[in-house]
């Protein structure tokens, strides 16, 4: 069986992201295009527009930032508008901006101010990629307000006008005051009614004590977390009802505290460390979790997020959608996200995964070519997103379909001719695997073998190195038994007889995560000869690793 993902690489997913924003900036330059005279800095230009800007520039005064974005540099500011401020005083009960607790102005001027120059054109939807000079990020995105499309900051503040650029920086005008976060992950999660089985499970297990410590820095490394909650409605979808109907049906010790207890492991699974947003989350195919050794995979489809959604033996495993509108709340200790649906660890054995190199999306793609016979395709660098190589850019892998002649009998027909795994031209070649379930297996690299004087190389996943090279000249012995065969490293791996086919073993390793993971073959030798590969097999250490064997024409033939 082969086993494929078709998930969007990361850099795909930053230039769609991109292009939306870009696109939508375009749409809308009459509110976000404006200009100034570039001699005057940020202070002078709210200090010329009192009709709008003399609260806020009042509170700069206050809070001694008045002078020094008088100056040179390069800064950000989000400006709140006089009705924007008038409207902040009224929820706090005070008439004058001066009656305010000057500590708590001096966070929230700092909240509006960044030390870099961040026109709308970087923005995501998502967060700002740098902090505010207090230390926590902004999150934006696009909402649709009577047909028109706004920018808004931290779910409140639409952007009146953007880009208004000065000697020193850029404005951005904002309908609302921004409030800085002053919860904690486990205060924002118990102060939601929506959430109260969730939070009744982070007391029972003991994780909202985990959530309501202060952020620490570790080697320059800091304790944020992202937390995936449920909200009571979605839970109600799979049948719990209140928070005993979750204990039961996910304590299996009866002891949620311990954490081998299954309801322990299901709130630490959706625990992600690091200050996630959406904008990381989708930049990655996959995040640890505080679950030990367990992760989430993360698919982008169109817009939305999905985690979890699988193909496992051919069959698509639907996963869950983050909601994207509700989510990205920024507290002190991290960041808080909605999904839609229950979900849990999924647990599985270690499973054998056939894996076809030649099967890959963009090849796939090509229907007058896949698997066509005595077609054949050229792929330069950069063209398929789960291979990469190295050496010069001219370099290509070509995809190759053979019926007829000494070169058929690969699985399905089809192969990777590397132009040329060699130390002078292609010195090593990474591949992206299929999603290999947790455990220890024996790989095979299955091959054509071309000539005497082919290329050694050594292989390695995820940067450790299996035990034995592959010699791409060696050919499979025909006169031995096949358990011979395999006491000395080689196997059989084609229904076919043609013996220039072989696979090879690398070695054992343990897979620490469910997951895809990266085989890379570093070359040894530097013979001017390509290499042929067909398959690269992954079976679990205590499963016969002679068959099945794989036909031309996909058949899979067992013991």
């Amino acid at each position: 069986m082969k086993k494929l993902i078709n998930l969007k690489s990361t850099r795909t997913l930053a230039v769609l992201l991109l292009t939306f924003m870009v696109v939508f900036y375009a749409c809308k330059k009459d509110n976000f295009k404006q200009t100034t005279d570039e001699s005057v800095n940020i202070t002078g230009f709210f200090d010329a527009d009192p009709t709008n800007y003399s609260i806020f520039s009042q509170a700069l005064v206050l809070t001694g930032n008045a002078s020094y974005l008088n100056a040179y540099g390069g800064y950000t500011v989000f400006s709140p508008t006089n009705e924007a401020f008038k409207a902040y005083l009224v929820e706090q009960g005070k008439t004058s901006i001066d009656q305010l607790d000057l500590n708590e102005l001096k966070d929230i001027i700092k909240l509006h101010i960044i030390e870099d120059t961040i026109s709308t054109t970087a923005f995501t939807d998502g967060k700002i990629s740098k902090a505010t000079a207090l230390g926590q990020f902004l999150s934006t995105g696009a909402r649709n307000e009577g047909g028109v499309t706004r920018i808004v900051v931290n779910k409140i503040a639409r952007i009146l006008k953007g880009n208004i650029r000065v000697g020193n920086g850029i404005i951005h005008s904002i309908d609302h005051v921004l409030i800085k976060s002053s919860r904690t992950l486990a205060q924002e999660i118990a102060a939601n009614p929506s959430l109260s089985i969730f939070n009744e499970a982070l007391v029972a297990t003991g994780w909202n004590t985990k959530l309501n410590l202060p952020v620490t820095t570790t080697a320059g490394v800091s304790s944020h977390v992202a937390v995936l909650a449920i909200t009571n409605d979605d839970l109600k979808k799979s049948g719990i009802n209140s928070f005993a109907d979750l204990k039961a049906k996910y304590s299996h010790t009866g002891n949620p505290t311990s954490l081998t207890d299954s309801l322990n492991l299901y709130v630490a699974y959706r625990v992600l460390p690091g200050l996630k947003y959406i904008a990381d989350i989708v930049l990655a195919t996959s995040h640890n979790t505080k679950a030990p050794l367990e992760i989430i995979s993360v698919k982008l489809v169109k817009d939305s997020v999905l985690l979890n959604e699988e193909i496992f033996n051919g069959i698509l495993e639907k996963g869950v959608e983050i909601d994207r509108t509700n989510s990205d709340i920024t507290t002190t200790n991290g960041v808080l996200h909605f999904v839609k649906d229950d979900f849990f660890i999924k647990k599985r054995v270690p499973t054998p995964v056939y894996w076809d190199v030649a099967d890959q999306p963009e090849i796939r793609q090509l229907p007058s070519i896949f698997r066509v016979s005595g077609k054949f395709q050229v792929f330069p660098l950069g063209t398929l997103k789960d291979i990469t190589w190295g050496g010069a850019a001219t370099n290509v892998v070509r995809y190759n379909v053979s019926t007829t002649g000494s070169f058929n009998q690969a699985y399905w027909s089809d192969y990777l001719e590397i132009r040329t795994l060699r130390s002078a031209v292609i010195p090593w070649i990474e591949f992206r695997t299929p999603v290999i379930i947790r455990g220890r297996y024996k790989v095979w690299i299955s091959y054509r073998s071309i000539a005497s004087r082919s290329n050694t190389a050594e292989a390695s996943i995820d940067g450790v190195k299996l035990s034995r090279t592959v010699n791409f000249a060696d050919f499979r012995s025909t006169n031995i038994t096949e358990t011979e065969l395999e006491a000395q490293g080689f196997k059989r791996p084609i229904s076919g007889n043609n013996n220039n086919w072989a696979a090879r073993l690398l070695g054992t390793i343990d897979i620490q995560t469910t997951d895809r993971h990266i085989f890379r073959l570093d070359v040894l030798t530097n013979q001017s000869t390509p290499t042929n590969i067909d398959m690269i097999h992954f079976i679990p250490v205590d499963q016969d690793q002679l068959y099945p064997r794989f036909g031309p024409n996909g058949e899979v033939v067992p013991r």
